[in-house]
């Protein structure tokens, strides 16, 4: 019976199989039949391939997805260390101090500012330190160092108030005096320091003395400075620069004004008679220095150099002001200038800003001439630190 079966359904198979061989045989010779089947079938070739590039689509859009999410997360990341960083920016330099460290002693106080700032202060820390050996007084020192350093940055306000009240005049002087490129009664082309514009914090004597003598501009740059002396004297302004594009706009801005009394010179003031080797890092304004060691410099060129004394003998000028800007070869300059001090005891402007060594030493090279110089420290820019710090030395026979 089971055998029976199995010939039954294989014949049943059989005829089936046979039927549909039998009705592809008609069917082929139907050429409609044959274009629809051959359309089907490369439709469904055709088919497959749109499948698979659907599943490749689908594939990268999904990395895509996941790519988005994660630049979406690292975009709030962003957000939030933005904020984070702006509220970091509203605090005072105070408050970011004081969130940082919240261990001061006593005199890290801004109250004790007066102590560090009296004259007794000074001859104390020199009594105290020579008890100790050279190791011990170094970290003494440096305590204390550290300890004015905390209480500058703890206090609400680094300005004097004479440092203050000149940021009221600066910005008064901007607001009034400035218009384009004119510069209260200048013409002036090119970039400039505002501060010789407002004038040089002469008495009225000294401003007497100085009506007929010649002066010297040392780094007179584009003649920020050489432009309002030369209205100080009915002599001249004798403008030093040995850079040359300086020097140009030098030359344009007293031809823009008329200034007949401003003579140019293109070499820089020194220690010798000669060809001298400056160094220029960066800017062409503040990187000129004749110090190869003072900063790391990109070009180094030669220039014309001489002394004041040379410069003044030769030219037989009556010198009643020097005024010194040369990005820190000044006591080079005082050495080249010594006998024309000594025998005609001008005024002097001295930049005392670009190295710790002049900040400590020019005022004493100058008082050991015994001239009777008096001194006074001068405020050029009074929102910086200590940039365009300088000494007026003036003969106390010159003042009121």
């Amino acid at each position: 019976m089971k055998f029976q079966l199995t010939i039954k359904n294989r014949l049943n198979e059989y005829i089936e199989v046979n039927k549909l061989n039998l009705k592809e045989k008609i069917l082929s010779k139907s050429d409609s039949y044959n274009f629809y089947k051959n359309s089907y079938k490369s439709l469904s070739k055709k088919n497959k391939k749109l499948e698979k590039k659907a599943k490749k689509l689908e594939k990268k859009n999904k990395k895509k997805e996941k790519k988005i999410a994660k630049l979406n997360k690292n975009l709030r990341k962003k957000e939030k260390e933005l904020d984070f960083a702006q509220s970091q920016a509203n605090l005072t330099l105070k408050e970011k101090f004081d969130k940082e460290y919240t261990s001061f002693s006593y005199f890290c106080r801004p109250e004790q500012l007066d102590y560090y700032l009296d004259d007794n202060f000074e001859d104390n820390l020199k009594e105290v330190t020579q008890y100790l050996d050279p190791e011990e007084r170094y970290a003494f020192k440096f305590l204390y160092l550290r300890s004015l350093f905390v209480n500058f940055i703890r206090r609400d306000n680094y300005y004097t108030e004479k440092e203050v009240e000149l940021q009221n005049e600066f910005t008064e002087f901007r607001k009034n005096h400035i218009d384009g490129n004119e510069i209260g009664e200048f013409e002036f082309t090119g970039d400039y320091n505002l501060h010789p514009f407002l004038g040089f914090c002469l008495d009225d004597a000294s401003l007497e003395f100085l009506k007929d003598k010649d002066i010297i501009d040392a780094g007179a740059f584009t003649g920020d400075t050489s432009l309002p002396l030369s209205k100080l004297t009915n002599a001249n302004v004798y403008a030093f620069e040995p850079f040359d594009e300086s020097f140009e706009v030098l030359n344009q801005n007293i031809k823009n004004n008329n200034i007949t009394n401003i003579i140019p010179v293109k070499k820089s003031l020194g220690n010798i008679d000669g060809i001298r080797s400056l160094y220029l890092s960066g800017n062409k304004v503040q990187g000129i220095t004749s110090d190869a060691d003072f900063r790391e410099y990109d070009v180094e060129f030669k220039v014309n150099e001489t002394k004041v004394d040379t410069f003044v003998e030769e030219n037989d000028l009556n010198v009643g002001f020097i005024i010194v800007d040369i990005e820190g070869a000044e006591l080079d300059l005082l050495d080249g200038a010594k006998n024309t001090i000594m025998t005609q005891k001008p005024i002097l402007t001295i930049s005392i800003y670009h190295r710790l060594k002049d900040f400590v030493e020019i005022i004493p090279w100058i008082a050991n001439l015994d001239l009777g110089y008096e001194f006074k420290i001068l405020r050029e820019s009074p929102w910086s630190f200590i940039s365009d710090t300088s000494v007026l030395c003036i003969p106390k026979e010159y003042m009121k």
